[in-house]
C-alpha cells in the first residue's frame, strides 16, 4: 500500500478529530458489514508491543497482557470490550495512531478495524527519540461470538 502524503496544515485537524469526543470518522461499510459505534479510551499504558498489532481485548487479563497495566476499573468487560491498535516502534515520538472505524462482518462473527498511522517523513526532525503510537477504544460487547479480527490500515507521511 502506498503511503499518503499530508501537509503540516492537515496535522492539527487530524489530531483534533482523533482526540475529541466527536463521532468516529464515517467508513462506508460493505454490504455485509455493520458499522459499530465506539468511544475513545485514554488509559495509561505500560510496556507496549514493538510490532504493529490490532487486537480485541475481551477480559482484564487480555488487557493487562497486551497493554502492560491493569485495566481501568471503569471498563465492565461483561458489557464492553476494548479494541487496541499499536503502530509498532517508530523512530520518532511525533507519530500518531487512530482507530477510524469498526465494522461487524461475516454474519456478525468478525470485526474489521480501520486504523490510521501518521508519521513524519524520514529525516524530518519533529520529535527525536523513539515511540509507539497507539489508540484504544471501547465497543459494546457484540451478541455474537467474534471469531476473527481483521485490520485495514492507512499509513500517512507528513511532509
Amino acid at each position: 500500500m502506498k503511503p499518503i502524503l499530508l501537509s503540516f496544515l492537515l496535522l492539527p485537524a487530524l489530531f483534533c478529530s482523533a482526540s475529541t469526543g466527536l463521532a468516529p470518522l464515517r467508513v462506508d461499510p460493505l454490504p455485509s458489514a455493520r458499522a459499530l459505534g465506539f468511544d475513545p479510551l485514554a488509559a495509561r499504558v505500560g510496556l507496549l508491543p514493538t510490532v504493529e498489532v490490532t487486537a480485541l481485548l475481551r477480559s482484564p487479563r487480555e488487557y493487562e497482557a497486551l497493554v502492560g497495566r491493569p485495566a481501568p476499573a471503569a471498563i465492565d468487560f461483561e458489557r464492553e470490550w476494548v479494541v487496541f491498535y499499536g503502530g509498532g516502534l517508530q523512530p520518532t515520538t511525533a507519530g500518531h495512531a487512530a482507530i477510524s472505524g469498526i465494522e461487524l462482518t461475516e454474519g456478525g462473527h468478525a470485526l474489521r478495524v480501520h486504523t490510521v498511522l501518521v508519521l513524519p517523513e524520514h529525516g524530518l526532525e519533529l520529535a527525536p527519540g523513539r515511540g509507539i503510537p497507539f489508540a484504544m477504544v471501547t465497543i459494546a460487547r457484540p451478541r455474537t461470538e467474534i471469531q476473527a479480527v481483521r485490520a485495514e490500515h492507512v499509513y500517512a507521511l507528513l511532509l
